[in-house]
């Protein structure tokens, strides 16, 4: 016969001042601070020959103006005007890694936030159970460990949650205990605000039946009961009818279920944007080469030029020695 216990859902304490930078651990923190300088610096260094012809503080006050650029993306507040495709396309990369890390951002401290702990004391709580031959065995078989602790006779739903609101320190309870099918209705009746907790003791959620030694029944019963379990089918109308979580009270992670995301997390999302940036980079340095070769070409002509006169003097030099004197 299934027996569990029920208790209230309490919302975590967390006066932490600095539980927004909770949901990213301090290597990614550091990890998209540098993504987003190194962003930056890639958007000014494809748009500075743009401004070549400006003056020099107004070309030196682009590389601040492109740094603000860049932050702007995280609140969708542009102002800068690329000039250059590729600058573009970095910005779609910026836009694109800011998402994903926003949402996760957001989804992650949304579930730090609303995280849920069990107020449940098993040295100094009053216990709750329904009258009956079942509970009553149960909770006598609990050892308090302090006489302030008694067991409280509760009979309907309605006196389950008052009683369970109220907490043992104004006269409540701090858990209840009763069989599974009608723990199965008060927390159908009141899904968000109460909870079952696991692990107390072996259950199988449903009442006994007893029949007479020998009987047919038994056996029959007992023979399509387990054919519905096998098809699963007693679990699925289980799941239709009584859809409430049990909370692991044993479990370390009650209280700290919700982890916070590490750079391993979007690995593979930062070896796609330095991929391109670099891709970037060497597309940018590229281009400018081109586009500059002519003047290239004449100062590697000037270049050559030099040295050959040099050498020509040189040798000069060598041959005619008593010219220098």
């Amino acid at each position: 016969m299934g027996v569990g216990m029920v208790t209230r859902l309490t919302p975590k304490d967390s006066q932490n001042l600095w539980i927004f930078l909770k949901p990213l651990t301090p290597g990614l923190w550091l990890t998209m601070v540098g993504v987003y300088v190194v962003t930056a610096l890639v958007i000014w260094l494809i748009e500075r020959p743009a401004f070549v012809e400006q003056q020099t503080q107004q070309s030196n006050g682009r590389i601040g103006r492109m740094f603000g650029f860049s932050f702007s993306i995280l609140v969708f507040a542009h102002w800068e005007k690329l000039s250059s495709n590729l600058s573009r396309s970095v910005v779609v990369l910026w836009v694109f890694v800011v998402f994903i890390l926003g949402s996760n951002y957001t989804a992650t401290l949304t579930s730090m936030m609303t995280v849920r702990q069990i107020g449940y004391n098993s040295k100094m709580s009053n216990i709750g159970h329904r009258l009956g031959p079942v509970t009553q065995e149960v909770v006598g078989n609990l050892n308090f460990d302090n006489s302030s602790s008694t067991s409280v006779w509760l009979t309907s739903p309605e006196e389950y949650a008052n009683a369970l609101s109220e907490g043992a320190k104004n006269g409540g309870v701090s858990a209840i205990i009763d069989e599974m099918p009608y723990i199965s209705i008060f927390l159908e009746k009141y899904p968000t605000r109460y909870s079952m907790v696991g692990s107390v003791m072996p259950t199988t959620n449903g009442f006994g039946f007893v029949f007479p030694k020998g009987s047919a029944l038994a056996r029959d019963i007992s023979r399509e009961i387990a054919k519905l379990r096998e098809d699963g089918r007693l679990q699925a109308l289980e799941n239709a009818w009584f859809k409430t979580p049990i909370i692991d009270f044993d479990s370390e992670d009650t209280t700290n279920s919700v982890n916070s995301l590490t750079v391993g997390d979007f690995r593979g999302l930062f070896l796609i944007s330095g991929a391109f940036l670099a891709i970037a980079c060497i597309l940018f340095l590229a281009s400018l080469l081109y586009k500059n070769f002519h003047v290239m070409k004449k100062w590697i002509l000037k270049l050559y030029i030099c040295i050959k006169i040099f050498k020509n003097r040189r040798d000069a030099n060598i041959i005619h020695p008593e010219f220098d004197n």
